[in-house]
């Protein structure tokens, strides 16, 4: 099963984590699970206390061959997630598998 990102393009690395980060913003848990682990998903809702909510920027993204670091930013708190590049380029769901939070959301 290959996941459709917007524009129906599939395996964008850091379209992962965007999108990721979109269904979060708008507390769509379902779409999350798409992209993110449920370890992943769960722990964006615990340190938001649900919804991300908007105005997250994706400040930098760092590819690898075995793993993609992308980072946001929303005024005092920072996301940074880690994505399995090839199971990314690949469509494969869930590829966003490791989740850091810092400061207030």
């Amino acid at each position: 099963m290959q996941v459709e990102l917007t524009g129906g393009a599939t395996g964008r690395v850091s379209g992962y984590a965007d999108q990721l980060v979109r269904a979060w913003g708008a507390g769509r848990k379902a779409e999350a699970l798409k992209y993110g682990t449920s370890g992943v998903v769960n722990q964006l809702w615990d340190f938001s206390h649900g919804a991300g909510g908007g105005g997250w920027i994706r400040t930098t993204t760092v590819g690898g061959m075995f793993e993609t670091k992308v980072s946001y930013t929303c005024e005092s708190a920072h996301v940074d997630f880690t994505i399995k590049p090839a199971a990314a380029a690949a469509g494969q769901p869930q590829s966003v598998v490791k989740v850091y939070t810092q400061g207030a959301d």
